[in-house]
């Protein structure tokens, strides 16, 4: 560009040098044009650098306005400015890809129990040829008390009305032979009086026969299931890898986690799911950095979700009895398990079972449950402030194991005092299977329901069978080893990290004790011991003392 303005103008002054003056004016008006053009064509170029600029690099109107008032106040776009910029947008970027990650995540969750529930559906009717047989067919189908309980079923949908059908449940004449019982108090059937209003309420009979809605609502919770399962795993391992692993190992270990899909109405098929649910929210409460407001809703899901166990299974308490169990002596023994929350998680276990009580019409088994009386023990421990965190070492250990033994004596004995109080025996049968189990009572006084439940495969002692399929599914080896990864961590930590900077704390207490002893008596702690390296003087060199002056 500046070549050609100087051609422009020098060509001019060489060509008048070689016409001579007589041209010397026609000269100088081209050469006084060619400036000009030069001028013009200059000033043209740098507006199209300078829209070729703005158009390749728009800024946004914050940057503008942040220009222009750096640009009035004589100051430039600081390095600080840059940086704060980019974090931000690196910001925006992070709660986009994590957003999109969660809703894949919980979309393939979705996916994943809809898979599940298809198929066990599947199985039962591959099985059974369900969809091909008879409506008496299906109900002989359903297998020892499963056929009991679906019968309650059938009855509520069939009565003139659903308060009518409830009212002939609560004085039944058809279930034990010359005996009126209350089938609400005796047995768990408020998942058929719910099942049997929603069936009636929504006229599902235009859409649906009753014993499919019956099966379909039990499939529906087996993918319930799964889904607490994989939130569970993916909420501990912080990553949708987890949760995928998790699923796969119940997928593949189906048949020793359900029997939904041969026996759909027994009660542990409605309640299993609520199970796993309540251990997710469990989880979550567990997690110390949760504010006041979700811990008040975690409390609130742990309760409702023990609520659906316990209304709809009779075992659910004795699962409750050793979860608390497990939190109690965590929150003993010092782990990192603060005594409040674990006071609130025992409470709504016991919360759910007394109103499950009130609603059975105060059944006694409810009323002497063990949970509850491990929640009283508990809390009359808690409120007198009994703990072994101010004991150290292996006196730590041993007197909380000592603790630990107490309270669950103490429970035993509040419990059978119970009994003795309400005078019931619902629960006796399990009392003494476990007795006949253990063999602490002799074969010819065994009762007829404990020979019964020995003799069946499902109270046998554990098969090799079933360690061989765990071990060809991968899930036992992957159980082993993360149990000795977990323990040589722990290990790891007492040994190598506590247990020194015990002895370090130990040590320094000892210093600080001998130091504030020199204090005391008047010296200091610390002596320079450096030895001298200088020659012993001459004698001499060694000058006598003078003697004192005597007097003029």
């Amino acid at each position: 560009m500046v070549a050609d303005k100087i051609g422009l103008v020098t060509e001019p002054l060489a060509e008048e040098r070689r016409s001579g003056p007589g041209l010397s004016v026609r000269c100088k008006t081209s050469a006084t044009a060619c400036r000009s053009r030069a001028r013009v064509s200059a000033s043209a170029s740098s507006v199209a650098v300078g829209s070729g600029r703005r158009r390749s690099r728009s800024p946004s109107p914050h940057a503008k306005n942040a220009s222009s008032s750096n640009s009035a106040a004589g100051k430039p776009v600081t390095m600080k400015h840059r940086a704060k910029h980019s974090l931000l947008q690196r910001g925006r970027r992070n709660i986009i890809w994590n957003t999109t990650l969660a809703l894949t995540t919980v979309l393939l969750a979705c996916y994943f129990a809809y898979a599940y529930a298809k198929h066990l559906k599947q199985l039962h009717e591959n099985e059974l040829w369900f969809s091909r047989i008879t409506e008496m067919e299906r109900e002989i189908s359903f297998r020892s008390e499963a056929g009991l309980y679906y019968s309650y079923y059938k009855q509520l949908v069939r009565a003139p009305s659903l308060v009518g059908g409830v009212i002939d449940l609560l004085s039944d004449e058809s279930t034990e032979s010359n005996n009126v019982i209350n089938i609400v108090q005796r047995f768990n059937i408020f998942q058929e009086i719910f099942l049997a209003a929603v069936y009636r309420g929504f006229s599902l009979n235009q859409f649906m026969e009753p014993v499919y809605f019956y099966l379909n609502s039990v499939f529906f919770l087996q993918g319930t299931l799964a889904l607490s399962v994989f939130g569970t795993a993916w909420f501990l391992s912080g990553s949708s890898l987890g949760g995928i692993m998790s699923f796969l190992f119940l997928f593949t270990n189906r048949i020793d986690a359900t029997r939904a899909d041969f026996a759909a109405p027994l009660r542990e098929s409605f309640a299993l799911p609520f199970v796993a649910l309540e251990n997710l929210i469990c989880t979550v409460c567990l997690y110390q950095g949760l504010s006041k407001r979700k811990q008040v809703m975690g409390l609130i899901g742990v309760a409702v979700s023990s609520f659906c166990t316990a209304a709809t299974w009779q075992f659910a308490q004795y699962i409750f009895l050793m979860q608390d169990a497990v939190l109690f002596s965590l929150c003993v023994v010092g782990a990192s398990l603060p005594r409040e929350k674990t006071w609130k998680l025992m409470a709504a276990h016991s919360s759910a079972l007394t109103v499950v009580c009130v609603l059975q019409f105060f059944n006694a088994s409810l009323m002497s449950s063990p949970a509850i009386c491990l929640t009283v023990v508990a809390s009359t421990v808690f409120n007198l402030q009994l703990d072994t965190k101010w004991l150290k070492g292996s006196q730590k250990f041993l007197k909380s194991v000592f603790f630990v033994c107490s309270v669950f004596v103490l429970t035993l004995l509040l419990h059978f005092c119970l009994k003795a109080l309400f005078t019931h025996s619902d629960d006796a049968h399990i009392f003494r299977y476990l007795l006949s189990k253990t063999g602490l009572v002799s074969q010819t006084s065994r009762e007829f329901d404990s020979l019964l439940y020995l003799c069946q495969g499902a109270f046998q002692s554990l098969p090799t069978a079933i360690l061989l399929r765990l071990t060809e599914s991968s899930l036992l080896p992957a159980y082993l080893l993360v149990l000795l990864l977990m323990l040589g961590v722990m290990v790891w930590q007492q040994v190598v990290v506590l247990l020194p900077l015990h002895y370090r704390g130990r040590l320094q207490r000892q210093v600080f004790s001998i130091g504030s002893k020199c204090k005391s008596a008047g010296g200091s702690p610390r002596k320079n011991h450096t030895r001298n390296t200088s020659p012993p003087p001459s004698p001499s060199s060694i000058t006598p003392p003078s003697s004192p002056s005597s007097p003029s």
